[in-house]
Protein backbone atom coordinates (compact mmCIF):
# COMPACT_ATOMS: atom_id res chain seq x y z
CA UNK A 1 0.00 0.00 0.00
CA UNK A 2 1.46 3.37 -1.02
CA UNK A 3 1.03 6.11 1.55
CA UNK A 4 0.89 9.72 0.49
CA UNK A 5 2.84 12.43 2.29
CA UNK A 6 -0.46 13.60 3.75
CA UNK A 7 -1.21 10.13 5.18
CA UNK A 8 2.28 9.79 6.64
CA UNK A 9 2.04 13.26 8.16
CA UNK A 10 -1.33 12.49 9.71
CA UNK A 11 0.05 9.29 11.25
CA UNK A 12 3.18 10.98 12.61
CA UNK A 13 1.50 14.08 14.07
CA UNK A 14 -1.23 12.93 16.47
CA UNK A 15 -1.35 16.29 18.26
CA UNK A 16 -3.30 17.74 15.33
CA UNK A 17 -6.99 16.94 15.44
CA UNK A 18 -8.22 16.51 11.89
CA UNK A 19 -11.29 14.46 11.04
CA UNK A 20 -9.60 13.66 7.72
CA UNK A 21 -6.75 14.94 5.60
CA UNK A 22 -8.96 16.85 3.15
CA UNK A 23 -7.27 20.14 4.03
CA UNK A 24 -3.77 18.73 3.36
CA UNK A 25 -2.47 18.88 -0.18
CA UNK A 26 0.72 17.72 -1.89
CA UNK A 27 2.12 20.20 -4.41
CA UNK A 28 5.11 19.77 -6.74
CA UNK A 29 6.49 22.79 -8.56
CA UNK A 30 9.31 22.72 -11.11
CA UNK A 31 11.39 25.88 -11.65
CA UNK A 32 12.10 24.71 -15.19
CA UNK A 33 8.70 26.20 -16.08
CA UNK A 34 9.34 29.53 -14.34
CA UNK A 35 9.98 32.62 -16.46
CA UNK A 36 12.39 34.22 -13.95
CA UNK A 37 13.76 31.23 -12.02
CA UNK A 38 11.67 31.81 -8.88
CA UNK A 39 8.59 30.04 -7.61
CA UNK A 40 6.83 33.35 -6.93
CA UNK A 41 5.96 32.96 -3.26
CA UNK A 42 6.41 35.23 -0.28
CA UNK A 43 6.65 33.12 2.87
CA UNK A 44 6.96 34.08 6.52
CA UNK A 45 7.56 32.21 9.74
CA UNK A 46 9.89 29.40 10.67
CA UNK A 47 11.75 28.14 13.69
CA UNK A 48 13.70 31.39 14.07
CA UNK A 49 10.41 33.33 14.32
CA UNK A 50 8.77 30.66 16.49
CA UNK A 51 5.83 30.26 14.11
CA UNK A 52 4.64 28.00 11.33
CA UNK A 53 5.68 28.66 7.74
CA UNK A 54 2.91 30.41 5.90
CA UNK A 55 2.41 31.67 2.36
CA UNK A 56 1.88 35.41 2.66
CA UNK A 57 1.54 36.19 -1.03
CA UNK A 58 1.58 34.49 -4.42
CA UNK A 59 3.21 36.81 -6.95
CA UNK A 60 0.95 37.55 -9.91
CA UNK A 61 2.14 35.85 -13.12
CA UNK A 62 4.60 33.61 -11.25
CA UNK A 63 4.99 29.85 -11.49
CA UNK A 64 2.98 29.38 -8.28
CA UNK A 65 0.24 31.73 -9.53
CA UNK A 66 0.01 29.95 -12.89
CA UNK A 67 -0.14 26.59 -11.09
CA UNK A 68 -3.02 27.96 -9.00
CA UNK A 69 -2.91 25.58 -6.03
CA UNK A 70 -1.11 27.81 -3.49
CA UNK A 71 -2.84 30.77 -1.87
CA UNK A 72 -2.06 33.35 0.77
CA UNK A 73 -2.61 31.81 4.18
CA UNK A 74 -1.67 28.26 3.24
CA UNK A 75 0.60 26.67 5.85
CA UNK A 76 3.67 24.75 4.68
CA UNK A 77 3.93 21.49 6.61
CA UNK A 78 6.84 19.84 4.74
CA UNK A 79 9.41 20.90 2.16
CA UNK A 80 10.95 18.03 0.17
CA UNK A 81 9.94 15.60 2.92
CA UNK A 82 11.48 17.67 5.73
CA UNK A 83 9.21 18.97 8.47
CA UNK A 84 8.80 22.73 8.20
CA UNK A 85 8.74 22.86 12.02
CA UNK A 86 12.50 22.25 11.91
CA UNK A 87 13.25 24.99 9.37
CA UNK A 88 14.33 28.54 9.94
CA UNK A 89 14.11 31.16 7.19
CA UNK A 90 17.65 30.38 5.95
CA UNK A 91 16.88 26.63 5.72
CA UNK A 92 13.71 27.43 3.79
CA UNK A 93 15.51 29.74 1.39
CA UNK A 94 18.22 27.10 0.80
CA UNK A 95 15.64 24.34 0.24
CA UNK A 96 13.83 26.37 -2.40
CA UNK A 97 16.96 27.63 -4.17
CA UNK A 98 18.98 24.40 -4.12
CA UNK A 99 16.72 22.39 -6.41
CA UNK A 100 14.69 22.81 -9.57
CA UNK A 101 11.70 20.94 -8.15
CA UNK A 102 10.09 21.57 -4.78
CA UNK A 103 7.71 19.12 -3.12
CA UNK A 104 5.39 20.70 -0.58
CA UNK A 105 2.83 19.36 1.83
CA UNK A 106 0.52 22.21 2.73
CA UNK A 107 -2.53 22.80 4.89
CA UNK A 108 -5.04 24.91 3.01
CA UNK A 109 -5.99 28.18 4.70
CA UNK A 110 -9.41 28.59 6.23
CA UNK A 111 -9.12 32.16 7.50
CA UNK A 112 -6.25 34.44 6.58
CA UNK A 113 -5.59 38.08 7.41
CA UNK A 114 -3.11 39.67 4.96
CA UNK A 115 0.03 41.29 6.33
CA UNK A 116 2.54 43.82 5.00
CA UNK A 117 4.73 41.49 2.92
CA UNK A 118 7.55 44.01 2.68
CA UNK A 119 8.14 43.65 6.42
CA UNK A 120 7.03 40.06 7.04
CA UNK A 121 8.31 37.56 4.53
CA UNK A 122 10.96 36.29 2.17
CA UNK A 123 10.51 36.03 -1.58
CA UNK A 124 11.34 32.61 -3.00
Amino acid sequence: MNSSLADIYMESKPRYSFNNNANLQEIKLNKHYSLNGDYGLVIRGGRDLNSSLQVVKVIEGSLAALDGRLNAGDEIIQVNGVSAEQMNSKDLDNAFRSTDQINLLIRKAVNFLPVDTAKNGILI
